[in-house]
């Protein structure tokens, strides 16, 4: 059997509690349309992300099997 694959975000505390009401991942409202920014767990240092306000709660998000490999041709890597 293969095990599930674990991700996490980071977001602001109405993003936060509003994903984890529908068990899915919701965007930050005002920003529907932007990508949403997901990593292997523990890569992400959330000092680094911006504004301390916006990335307060830390998601951990359980996936299928093979879900990092479906999203693979998606990713989209920030520039630095």
């Amino acid at each position: 059997m293969m095990s599930s694959e674990k991700f996490e975000r980071y977001g602001n505390k109405e993003e936060a509690l509003v994903s984890e009401r529908y068990n899915r991942l919701f965007p930050r409202p005002g920003h529907e349309k932007q990508p949403k920014w997901i990593a292997e767990m523990a890569v992400v240092n959330p000092r680094a992300l911006g504004k301390r306000k916006n990335y307060t709660h830390k998601m951990a998000i359980e996936t299928s099997p093979n879900t990092r490999k479906w999203l693979k041709p998606f990713e989209i890597k920030p520039h630095k």
